[in-house]
């Protein structure tokens, strides 16, 4: 009688691991059953991505400082505010011959750090394809000279 029970043990062990690797199959092709057509989901929502305009960027260093020149006397890369007012300044400055436009521009950089805290306003803004505004507005009585970096994304 021991080895008929042995037998139908093993019969038993024998069915239920055919059970086990037949339900495994099933749950694998049943999850990854479809991945082509996810594949080609992914594909299909990622052509508007991809058919965008190329994104690159560009840095423009300069260079503000408080002066006691009259306005409209600004250097090449350089933005001169004028010492005691306390309005805001405007300049309008050009990154150069550029394929594409720039989309948008910010203060990525500046030394020395302190010199931040002066400004009231300060920030820069697209003009026009190539061209962009520094704003700044400076705290009474403050005299600046700051390097800063701007970073421009740019779409071809």
């Amino acid at each position: 009688m021991s080895r008929v029970i042995q037998a139908a043990t093993l019969v038993l062990l024998i069915c239920l691991c055919i059970l086990g690797i037949a339900a495994l199959g099933t749950f694998l092709y049943v999850r990854y059953g479809d991945a082509p057509s996810r594949v080609s989901e992914v594909e299909r929502r990622m052509e508007p991505l991809e058919s965008r305009p190329v994104w690159r960027t560009r840095h423009y260093v300069s260079h503000i400082s408080t002066t006691d020149r009259p306005a409209g006397t600004n250097y090449y890369e350089e933005c001169r505010l004028v010492y005691g007012t306390n309005s805001v300044q405007t300049f309008s400055c050009f990154l150069g011959k550029e394929s594409g436009h720039i989309v948008t521009a910010w203060i990525s950089d500046w030394t020395p750090r302190s010199e931040m805290a002066k400004f009231e306003k300060f920030s820069v803004s697209r003009h026009h394809d190539a061209g962009f505004d520094i704003v700044a507005k400076v705290s009474t009585n403050e005299s600046v000279a700051m390097d800063f970096t701007l970073t421009f994304i740019i779409a071809e």
